[in-house]
Formats: structure tokens, sequence, C-alpha cells
């Protein structure tokens, strides 16, 4: 068996307003959730905080872990990649910057959470979001939540990873 590289990242579902945080990444034009590598000597929860600021501006706090996702890949050197990234649900505190990340992000926005359901990539992801929902229902949480996402039923949920166009529109960081 090849030998296979592990990497660890981290990244956050971030919520303000009933709305969620999200990314169209440059290049593959795909919406996602803010997420990157952990520094030398950085905690899960600290790498995300960092990743959220340095993709989209916005400075958040930790409120819990929400999942992991786990996938493989190769990159472009050819290696086989196994990662791993912990998702935190984060609390949206202010806008720092209105720069994002050139290199990786074409831009940041919120989106409904219903149309960012709609709009996310990757069915992982899609599913974090509905736990990340399921916990700001909870009593427990103490967090303020969201008003409910409608239910998907008799929609297909698309891993299609272009973006569907604005017919509710992002709106623009506050």
């Amino acid at each position: 068996m090849a030998h296979e590289e592990v990497q660890l990242s981290a990244g956050g579902v971030v919520l303000h307003e009933g709305r969620l945080l999200l990314i169209e990444t440059r290049g593959t034009g795909r919406w996602q959730l803010p997420k990157g590598h952990l520094e030398p000597g950085e905690t899960s929860q600290q790498a995300a905080v960092r990743e959220v600021r340095e993709e989209t501006g916005a400075a958040v706090t930790v409120l819990e872990p929400v999942g992991d996702v786990e996938y493989r890949f190769r990159d472009p050197l050819g290696r086989r990649i196994h990662k791993r990234v912990e998702f935190y649900l984060c609390a949206f505190t202010r806008q720092v910057s209105e720069q994002c990340d050139p290199r990786e992000v074409r831009r940041a926005a919120w989106h409904p959470w219903d149309r960012a359901l709609e709009l996310l990539a990757f069915d992982n992801e899609r599913e974090l979001v509905r736990a990340s929902l399921e916990l700001l229902t909870a009593p427990e949480t103490g967090c303020s939540r969201p008003p409910p996402a409608p239910s998907l039923a008799g929609r297909s949920a698309s891993t299609d990873a272009t973006p569907r166009g604005d017919r509710d529109g992002p709106e623009a960081i506050p």
C-alpha cells in the first residue's frame, strides 16, 4: 500500500442572525465552509478562528465542536493525502476586514440557512450545517438560534460544484 500523508485542518460553521457565512473558492467557484491547516503549536479551535478570519475577515467565537469531515485526494505532486477537518460551530462577533485570502477565496458572503444548504458543494458540509442547526435548537446550548431551515424533502441535494446563481443573492459581509 502506498504511503498516505495525514493532514489535520479546522474550520467554522459561522452563524449570525439566521445566516451562514460561506466562501466561494478561487479557481473552482465552489461554495464551502471556511477551513484550513493547523499552524505548528496551534489547537484546532485556534486554527478554526484564524482560518475564518483569514478567509472571510470575520472575527468569531467558538461555541462547540460540530463534527469532522475526512476525505482523500492526491496533491499536485501526486502524493496521497488523507485530510481530516474538525469543524466548530462559531458565533460571529465582528467584521475586522473586508479582505479575503486572495490566493484561495474569490469572495465570502452571508446566506440564509436554506440557501446556504443549496449552495454548499459538498454533502458532508451540508450535513455539518444541519447538525449545527440541531445543536442550536437543543435547549441546553443556550445559543440564539436562527429560524428553522425549511425541509429539503423533494429537492435534490446536488453535489454539483457550480454555484446555482444568486436568485436570493448573497448578503454582503456586515
